[in-house]
């Protein structure tokens, strides 16, 4: 008799394994893979949104396999908080706010505000920032997860400010309120116009008179 015919089993999927660890050398396969998958991702959720983008789809995106996505992410979730870490540390790379006593406070905020401004105008940290806000308004409770109880550039400015008001150059009783007020009078200008309403990036030029007239209404406040 003719052996019958075997009857294939249950499709298995890939095993998921650990992220590569994140003390890898820069610059090595891994890390670059990496960096394409984490691409993929964004491309994935600014086109598909969180829900919707799917791994598969990330991959394909990337240009690797779904197993080597997994073998860097174990889950989309941990993909999109990966996401988040990259516009942190987009933001910690455009220098530290260090107050000088010997030059004027309108230089310093006006350096510091121009970098700031400069980080959000960026188009692939826009692009980041477009995946982040779409998930938080799916998902508002994880804002805080994201990014705890302080905005991007927020703690260096809050201690800039309190080292001005120790040295009587600024009079400020509430620092987290003042540091909040000027990146809000900035966000006002470079974030949501353009997430919200789809307004072009400000020019360099424009830019500049954004900085210059956020700086001069902050030291009116609490200039002495």
């Amino acid at each position: 008799m003719p052996p019958s015919p075997s009857v294939p089993g249950p499709e298995r999927r890939p095993q998921r394994r650990p992220r590569v660890r994140s003390e890898a050398r820069p610059g090595t396969l891994s890390q670059r893979k990496r960096a394409a998958i984490l691409a993929g991702a964004v491309e994935a959720f600014a086109e598909c949104g969180f829900e919707h983008a799917n791994m598969d789809l990330i991959a394909e995106n990337a240009g690797v396999s779904k197993r080597t996505v997994y073998n860097h992410f174990e889950s989309k979730d941990q993909l999109f908080f990966a996401v988040v870490e990259e516009v942190k540390r987009r933001s910690r790379s455009i220098g530290t706010l260090v107050f000088r006593r010997d030059e004027k406070l309108a230089s310093q905020l006006q350096e510091f505000g121009r970098r700031v401004v400069d980080f959000h105008c960026d188009p692939p940290t826009r692009r980041l920032g477009r995946v982040i806000l779409s998930r938080i308004l799916e998902r508002p409770q994880i804002a805080s997860e994201l990014f705890g109880e302080s905005k991007l550039f927020e703690e260096e400015l809050r201690g800039w400010i309190q080292a001005a008001t120790d040295g009587e150059m600024l009079c400020c009783s509430d620092v987290h309120l003042a540091a909040r007020q000027f990146l809000g009078l900035l966000e006002t200008f470079v974030i949501w116009p353009q997430l919200i309403r789809g307004e072009p990036e400000p020019g360099p030029r424009q830019r500049g008179q954004i900085v210059a007239q956020c700086v001069e209404m902050f030291l009116a406040r609490y200039a002495p």
